[in-house]
């Protein structure tokens, strides 16, 4: 049984509801407003939406992320990604999104060949990308330390594209990191990319 929400998560709630719902991206969009206050609730909208709709991109890398990041369903989010990519094999968020959840359930080889595969798939990566492909080099460098400097090239690399410094010292999959001294390092570059000054200055 869901708990019981405030009143203020209650009026977000009764005004997600009230979004259009014509189309795909509008039954995504009315998912995305509902996840800060029912993930379940979000996650009915994608598979109504799915059912409707069939199994468009959006609706599958959206329902994946509600999955994994807001049910902590990861599993079911696998299966998600999965169909999306054999569908859609060339969907680099899904591949990057799957090499992260490989990572996390310890499936090391999985997660380092759906690396392999999101770069060799154009076009060039994103910030965004880039910084998934170092979440899970630094999940696996967990179990296989020889993996840590992938994981900071990959990094440097996003951070330096502008993504991913709000994140450097809460995102759980970057714990393997943050005892390296290449962390102050990368957490200063990212302080001196936004224009502030770093720590200790």
């Amino acid at each position: 049984e869901r708990l019981k929400r405030s009143e203020e998560a209650e009026a977000d709630f009764r005004k997600a509801r009230e979004l259009p719902a014509t189309t795909s991206e509008d039954r995504v969009a009315r998912a995305s407003a509902l996840i800060a206050v029912d993930a379940e609730a979000a996650l009915e909208e994608l598979q109504t939406a799915e059912r409707i709709f069939g199994p468009q991109p959006r609706i599958l890398q959206s329902m994946a992320h509600v999955l994994s990041e807001q049910l902590h369903r990861e599993p079911e989010s696998l299966a998600v990604l999965d169909r999306l990519i054999a569908a859609y094999p060339r969907h680099q968020k899904a591949i990057a999104g799957r090499a992260v959840l490989h990572a996390r359930a310890g499936n090391i080889e999985k997660s380092l060949a759906d690396i392999r595969m999101l770069l060799e798939t154009p076009p060039a990566l994103t910030g965004e990308l880039m910084f998934q492909v170092a979440s899970a080099w630094s999940i696996c460098s967990k179990t296989q330390p020889q993996l840590r400097p992938q994981a900071w090239r990959w990094l440097s690399r996003a951070i330096a594209a502008g993504y991913g410094s709000t994140l450097l010292e809460t995102d759980p999959d970057l714990e393997p990191l943050r005892g390296d001294r290449e962390f102050a390092t990368v957490r200063s570059i990212a302080w001196l990319l936004e224009g502030k000054t770093p720590p200790g200055d």
